[in-house]
């Protein structure tokens, strides 16, 4: 059973592909279908959190005040 919140968890480790066995497990057979037709970017390498708020990237209560005022 799936027990993993996040979608890597639905790719081959160490690769750019689904992992058919998985995705056909968690999901019914026509959203499955659609999950694998998606393709995968292959050019990605480290996802990072950003906070476009800040020139630094960071994120601060104090930013996100400055936002929404």
């Amino acid at each position: 059973m799936f027990t993993h919140d996040t979608i890597d968890n639905l790719m081959l480790p160490n690769e750019k592909r689904w992992s058919e066995v998985v995705v056909r497990q968690v999901f019914s057979v026509e959203l499955a279908d659609y999950i694998m037709s998606t393709p995968l970017v292959a050019n990605v390498q480290i996802n990072r959190l950003i906070w476009k708020a800040e020139k630094n990237g960071k994120y601060s209560v104090k930013s996100d005040y400055r936002l929404c005022v």
